[in-house]
């Protein structure tokens, strides 16, 4: 099936001019894959307010006071009070998971590392520090190091409930994809969890690049169409102010940064079907997916991911 090249989409023109959405787009770019890890990491901007269980309420201001600096656009003091909050509980791992995130966004990629090694003498493989540390691995170039990590997170996953499992193997299957891996390992893998969890738009995305990198570009069309058939209606549904409340997020800061990477997730697929366009020879309908990434806030290329 086929899209027709359209005039401007109406999600990006209901983007393209506020304000302050802007001030999310400043912020250093993160990939599809990190927000995916915004899901898993409990340490990640809002939920710090309330880590279950930390036992000094001095060190839970300290956080809650560091996801201030961080939604002021501040990481270097939020590290700063994450680095005091540590002092104060020096074996709690959501603190490390925190900062190594936070050192990751501001390519301090030797001290999130430092921070991955502090966990895993902890906890060993914690299947959150496994899935941040792929991602610092992947923008490093350390593309053994990133695989190495998926593959322990997807064993670690087979105890788990048929979320984690089924989003552990999409994670591996994609990380293959984008780095030309064991490509027909990665589509079985996809499969899996499309088995346990269905045709959803991430899945649907993650099968149509393998099947792109494999030169199948027709099933792959469908599968990118089908993807972005589902996922418009849904980022149309964040600009709705009632979104926010049904989401249950307070804070309108932390809203427009989960926008902002929801957007970007959505600027992935559009990027993906458009290198299908490109192949099938459909350089109008390519041109018109490529114009949405940018006028999403993004550049189509290999980054973009």
């Amino acid at each position: 099936m086929s899209s027709p090249a359209a005039p401007e989409s109406p999600i990006l023109a209901s983007l393209a001019d506020d304000p302050q959405d802007a001030a999310a787009h400043q912020r250093p770019r993160r990939t599809r894959l990190e927000w995916l890890l915004s899901i898993c990491l409990i340490g990640m901007v809002a939920v710090p307010l309330g880590i279950k269980g930390y036992p000094d309420e001095v060190g839970r201001w300290r956080l809650a006071a560091a996801s201030e600096h961080y939604l002021n656009g501040d990481v270097q003091s939020a590290i700063r009070v994450v680095d005091r909050a540590i002092a104060l509980n020096p074996t709690h791992v959501e603190l490390y998971l925190q900062r190594a995130a936070w050192h990751d966004e501001v390519a301090d990629f030797p001290a999130a590392l430092r921070d991955y090694e502090q966990i895993y003498e902890i906890a060993a493989n914690d299947p959150r520090m496994l899935l941040a540390r792929a991602m610092t691995y992947q923008k490093m170039g350390n593309v053994a190091g990133a695989l190495r990590d998926l593959e322990a997170l997807v064993v670690a996953s087979r105890n788990k409930g048929r979320e984690e499992r089924a989003t552990a193997l999409n994670t591996l299957a994609y990380f293959r994809a984008i780095n030309h891996r064991q490509l027909e390992e990665a589509l079985q893998e996809i499969d899996k969890a499309i088995d346990l969890l269905g045709p959803n738009p991430a899945f649907l995305d993650t099968r149509g690049f393998i099947r792109y990198r494999l030169g199948d570009y027709e099933t792959a069309r469908n599968d990118l169409e089908t993807a972005l058939s589902a996922y418009t209606p849904y980022v149309r549904s964040l600009r709705r102010p009632e979104e926010r409340d049904n989401l249950g997020i307070a804070d309108l800061r932390v809203y427009r940064i989960q926008l902002h990477r929801q957007q970007q997730a959505f600027a992935v697929v559009l990027y993906h079907r458009g290198l299908i366009y490109e192949e099938l020879k459909e350089s109008d309908l390519a041109t018109a997916d490529f114009d949405q990434v940018r006028q999403l806030g993004f550049e189509p290329g290999d980054d973009l991911y």
